[in-house]
């Protein structure tokens, strides 16, 4: 290992020195050990005192260049041990190991300020932007120690190209190692924090809370639902019960009011069979009359009408039960009498218009010529006419 360059500096444990603060202790150390001043003083310059400047100008220029002093603290001895889940199970414990890794840690922090890890009082606000800081913790340690190749040993461009590339290869693995341990680091601390975990518990305990109350209003709906649903399904069948019980009482009602119906029906054609036998007004007749008459007040008040025909003979009693049992009975009897006579005198009439002025000679040869000559002779009325001999065919038609 090279010398330590902050104690060739006195600044022995103060690596985060700032730029002024190490021109100061150049200074200061310029004056004690700077050639021109151990001549000025008289003594002689020994060998050792040679080699001790050398140091101190390689130190200076170290740690005041950027690049190469990034280089120098990243290859100085570093603790990257991590504290166990059985070492941190005290919360004191916890913060106090905690704390102490992340600030050794925090020194390799591109990203500033960095957060603290705070305590039991921090707010949950606090603790997880602490969290979210080390899990994007971004590091400017690297592994340059470990390069197999030193670029000045290089021919010339193209050999420290390849060298370059090389060296940028193997330290991959280091920087992956390292991503995973910072990784691990803020994992282990926010599984371990005893804050996580009591917010963890108050998170699960009102999710439990809320699931509870979930269950219970859904139990609740369902009962209410179920309640309902049994309580149609009761009055359902309630009603369908005293549906059927009124459904019931009906057809009995019916069938008693039926049967007084059937016997007054039976009585009735009894007593038109006995006043009017032989005549078409039997049994078939009277099944057909009471169907006028659905209703047991209407068929009551005609067997009464009827019964009330004071007529002994049949067919006086026939005429007057027709008068009974038919409103239109009589004017349609005019009506019939009437109608009868008027088609007589049209086929009085017909006859008449029909020979006209034909003589029997011709009436007789045109009804043969109509059978002779049927329906679907060709020209049939010219061919008729000319048989006739005396008529032409629209005459004959």
């Amino acid at each position: 290992m090279e010398s330590d360059y902050y104690k060739i500096l006195n600044l022995e444990g103060k690596n985060d020195a700032s730029l002024a603060v190490i021109n100061k202790a150049y200074k200061k150390i310029t004056l004690k050990y700077h050639p021109d001043k151990i001549a000025s003083r008289g003594e002689k310059l020994t060998a050792g005192a040679k080699e001790l400047w050398l140091k101190i100008q390689k130190a200076y220029k170290t740690l005041t260049d950027p690049e190469k002093r990034r280089k120098y603290d990243s290859s100085l001895p570093f603790d990257e041990a991590i504290p166990k889940s059985s070492e941190v199970q005290d919360p004191k414990a916890f913060y106090d190991l905690f704390r102490k890794c992340f600030t050794n840690n925090a020194k390799f922090a591109v990203n500033k300020p960095i957060p603290d890890i705070g305590d039991e009082n921090t707010p949950m606000e606090g603790v997880y932007k602490f969290y979210r800081y080390w899990d994007l913790f971004k590091t400017w340690r690297e592994f340059s120690q470990y390069d197999e190749y030193d670029e000045e040993d290089a021919q010339d461009r193209y050999e420290r190209r390849w060298m370059q590339g090389e060296n940028k290869r193997g330290r991959k693995k280091y920087e992956k190692a390292e991503r995973k341990r910072i990784i691990l680091l803020s994992t282990r601390a926010y599984e371990n924090d005893p804050r996580v975990a009591a917010e963890k518990a108050r998170e699960t305990e009102a999710k439990a809370a809320a699931k509870g109350a979930r269950k219970a209003a859904t139990e609740a709906k369902w009962a209410a639902v179920n309640d309902a649903k049994r309580g149609a399904e009761e009055a359902a069948a309630a009603d369908k019960a005293s549906k059927a019980a009124d459904k019931k009482a009906e057809q009995e009602r019916r069938k008693a009011l039926k049967l007084i119906y059937k016997t007054a029906q039976k009585a009735l054609i009894a007593y038109c069979e006995e006043r009017m036998p032989g005549t078409k007004y039997d049994r078939f007749y009277i099944d057909e009359l009471v169907k006028k008459y659905p209703k047991q007040e209407a068929l009551d008040a005609l067997i009464e009408k009827v019964k009330a025909i004071a007529a002994a003979e049949a067919a006086a009693f026939q005429h007057e039960f027709l008068q009974v049992v038919d409103a239109g009975y009589l004017a349609r009897h005019a009506e019939e009498e009437r109608r009868a006579e008027l088609k007589k005198q049209q086929a009085a009439e017909k006859a008449k218009d029909v020979k006209g002025d034909w003589t029997e000679a011709e009436l007789e040869a045109f009804r043969k010529a109509v059978a002779r000559f049927p329906t679907g002779t060709i020209n049939r009325w010219r061919v008729i006419a000319d048989y006739i001999g005396t008529r032409n065919q629209k005459e004959t038609i």
